[in-house]
């Protein structure tokens, strides 16, 4: 395993070095040697199985599932509820003993539910939270926005504080490691200055924060409830849309004008993309120059062609593909 990652990474490393220099078919060599090995990782990864004792292999069983694709995978060391075995605990033994001599005064112990009775209970439970839940919607968008506000307000004490409900989110940060030019930008500055505003507004003791929310407005929940799970969309990918993605849905459906948080230049594009790319650009830009920087060096190409793209609305394709036509 440790072999095929090395070969992948080293792979990725050829295949970018493949791309600046403009050698299509050796990048795309790299490209299909890579995939094939993680390809092999992941058979290797889900070949592994873990031994079991021969007592738990009699009462355990596996499921076996089949994909649409034709894929197997089995789900190995399952047990049904009731042939789960009751761990006697060493209280349990102390109290079936009876090593009572009958001159103690304390009462003898209740005892305690079996974990099997625990669980048939506390299902009644949930079953009745389900339905409760379902008919108080603000306490309902309480309760989830708690979880995604834990992780944008108070991360660090989001395991702490989880509320009993499968609603979470995933933050995607990081995006300055892919976009340094991001630093410092109108984005991340319009995203700092939203969360900072609830920073400010709701409890910095994370104990206090679900009554602070049953405290707001539905409208103010709402507001943040945006807030939050804007930090989860990551639409980061390699090679952009085609038109027809969820992540070109979502763009249109906002009216999404990346011009207002986007500029084209020297650093941010043309010095980061093939002499082709910057000529392909320069087709719509200006037209008429693109025979003279065709005859320019990169660095030079990529200078002129973000002198001329400046101030106007062009965008690479992986910007704009939402513009297209539906």
């Amino acid at each position: 395993m440790a072999q095929l990652q090395a070969d992948i990474e080293s792979l990725d490393a050829e295949r970018e070095a493949f791309y600046e220099a403009e050698e299509w078919e050796k990048a795309d060599d790299c490209d299909a040697q890579a995939d094939e090995s993680r390809a092999a990782l992941d058979t290797l990864e889900r070949s592994l199985t873990r031994a079991y004792a021969p007592d738990d292999m009699a009462r355990a069983r596996c499921v076996v599932c089949v994909h649409r694709t034709g894929e197997v995978t089995v789900n190995r060391g399952l047990v049904k509820p009731e042939d789960l075995i009751e761990v006697e605990t060493e209280d349990d033994v102390e109290q079936n003993s009876g090593s009572d001599d009958g001159n103690s005064q304390e009462p003898e112990p209740a005892g305690k539910l079996s974990d099997r009775t625990g669980r048939q209970l506390t299902a009644h439970k949930t079953a009745a939270l389900h339905v409760e839940l379902a008919r108080n919607p603000k306490v309902a968008l309480a309760t989830a926005v708690h979880g995604m506000a834990m992780r944008v307000i108070h991360d660090e004490y989001y395991f702490n504080f989880k509320m009993p409900i499968g609603v979470s989110l995933t933050s995607r940060g990081g995006l300055t490691d892919l976009a340094d030019d991001l630093k410092g930008g109108v984005a991340l500055e319009a995203m700092a200055e939203l969360i900072q505003h609830w920073r400010e507004r709701l409890p910095s003791n994370p104990k206090e924060l679900y009554a602070a929310l049953l405290e707001l407005s539905l409208e103010d929940l709402a507001a943040l409830f945006a807030v939050c799970v804007g930090t989860g969309v990551d639409v980061v990918s390699d090679k952009g849309t085609k038109g027809d993605s969820a992540a070109d849905e979502l763009a249109r459906t906002l009216g999404l004008d990346m011009r207002n948080w986007w500029k084209p230049t020297a650093e941010s594009y043309f010095s980061q993309v093939p002499k082709g790319l910057s000529l392909e650009a320069m087709q719509t830009v200006s037209p008429t120059d693109v025979t003279r920087l065709s005859t320019l060096k990169k660095g030079d190409l990529a200078s002129e062609s973000g002198r001329l793209a400046e101030g106007t609305s062009w965008l690479p394709a992986i910007l704009a593909s939402h513009e297209q036509a539906v």
